[in-house]
């Protein structure tokens, strides 16, 4: 498995994790430390993701890019993607990193309904 996949995959993972916190112990309470840890976590998966596909593609990197990647993921992976693939693959690529990010906030609430399920019933 490529370091890209392995990055999302374990993004999902992210996804399941903060979907289980959100219900157990304490239904619809994340501790605070937990929200942190997984935004951390999602954060460096994103920074990983970004250098890997700049590596695959043989793009350079910018510190910029990479710095905003990281903060702000929202602003800093189609920036990535537009530099790096032009103006019709970039927004190809774009809408694609964006149904990633739904299919994880997906995978967070399912898994988060389905705990609930389990525990209440």
């Amino acid at each position: 498995m490529s370091q890209k996949s392995l990055a999302i995959v374990l993004l999902f993972v992210c996804g399941l994790v903060l979907g289980i916190a959100s219900q157990w112990p304490i239904p619809l309470h994340v501790p605070e430390w937990l929200s942190w840890l997984l935004s951390i976590a999602c954060s460096l998966l994103v920074y990983w993701w970004y250098r890997a596909d700049c590596a695959v593609g043989g793009h350079a990197r910018r510190a910029w890019v990479g710095f905003l990647s990281f903060l702000i993921p929202v602003l800093g992976i189609p920036i990535h993607l537009f530099y790096s693939r032009g103006l019709r693959r970039g927004f190809i690529a774009t809408m694609l990193a964006s149904t990633v990010a739904v299919g994880v906030v997906v995978t967070s609430a399912l898994t988060a309904m389905l705990v609930a399920w389990l525990l209440w019933f």
